[in-house]
């Protein structure tokens, strides 16, 4: 199993916006396969930066089932327009 880790930093006062607009996209990555769970986390020191953790059966289940795909250009299509910046995005593997 590997675990993206998807740092991103939202336009001041459009959190909820993003979250909302997160969860209804939510099935695009349930429809990949190699899609096991997705985790949200919000940052409390600032709360324009969320985390994804969203794990996959492999890196490649994440590279190109899902970014070589239609599903993530309208996944980038209906969140993107919330970014500050671009997503820092890295792959983990568990060691314990």
């Amino acid at each position: 199993m590997v675990t993206e880790i998807a740092q991103i930093e939202v336009l001041d006062d459009t959190g909820e916006h993003f979250l909302t607009t997160l969860h209804n996209s939510i099935h695009l990555l349930e429809e990949t396969p190699g899609f096991i769970s997705i985790k949200i986390r919000r940052q409390v020191e600032n709360d324009n930066i969320f985390y994804l953790l969203i794990d996959w059966t492999t890196l490649d289940s994440h590279l190109i089932n899902f970014r070589n795909s239609d599903k993530f250009i309208l996944w980038r299509k209906a969140l993107g327009k919330f970014f500050k910046s671009d997503p820092v995005v890295r792959h983990f593997e568990a060691i314990l």
